[in-house]
């Protein structure tokens, strides 16, 4: 593992403290720690229990069951739950195409808003949903509606939609924090000369600094 690819944004005192280690050291004490595999928990929802009922925790959810391996399957829905309020991630896992989404749960549908954050090789669809819910993929668990381009970086804000999380499986949580505000984590621009570097993709975000977390994608 080349760590060297990992890179905190923004953690200027970290990085000092990490400077006084070499890469082979950080790579021994990364590899010591044990490792935390995407397995399957619990689930189907809807057939087990609903997302309603779940206690407030961070939660991992995704569409399909993988057999045999230790990874993630399907379109996954990774989020934080606070009574009926939800804040999470929707993505692809191996694709890189997400939304942010905020709203509240009833059962196992989250009904609420949602911000699509746009990288440097993805440009404005010409088309943006009004008034009819529109499906967002073809997958049709999530339907949005009524869309307005945010400009600095170029984003997609969502002001309702309906996102069906029936019959997902319950992942274990990852090492990976949900985002605490679409907005704010949508504010972070994407591919700039000046912010982040076109091989780098977010991960997630560091619990010590609210800042996002990147990852290199070439080896």
């Amino acid at each position: 593992m080349d760590v060297s690819h990992w890179i905190e944004k923004g953690c200027n005192p970290m990085m000092k403290t990490l400077s006084l280690f070499t890469i082979p050291a950080m790579a021994a004490a990364i590899a010591s720690l044990p490792a935390q595999a995407a397995q399957v928990i619990g689930g189907p929802a809807n057939r087990q229990f609903t997302i309603e009922s779940l206690p407030d925790a961070n939660y991992r959810f995704c569409s399909d069951q993988a057999e045999g391996i230790d990874r993630v399957s399907g379109v996954c829905f990774r989020f934080r739950k606070q009574g009926d309020e939800i804040v999470g991630d929707y993505y692809y896992p191996y694709e890189g195409s997400s939304l942010c989404v905020t709203g509240r749960v009833n059962n196992n549908t989250v009904t609420g808003q949602a911000v699509e954050r746009l990288t440097s090789n993805h440009s404005t669809p010409e088309e943006l949903p009004e008034g009819n819910f529109t499906e967002w993929r073809q997958e049709g668990f999530l339907k949005v509606r009524y869309a307005e381009r945010l400009a600095a970086p170029e984003r997609i804000r969502y002001r309702s939609l309906l996102l069906n999380l029936n019959d997902f499986y319950r992942y274990n949580a990852g090492p990976v924090v949900p985002p605490q505000s679409c907005l704010s984590q949508a504010s972070q621009p994407i591919g700039s000369s000046d912010s982040v570097p076109d091989y780098l993709r977010t991960i997630g975000e560091s619990p010590f600094y609210n800042l996002p977390v990147y990852l290199a994608a070439r080896t």
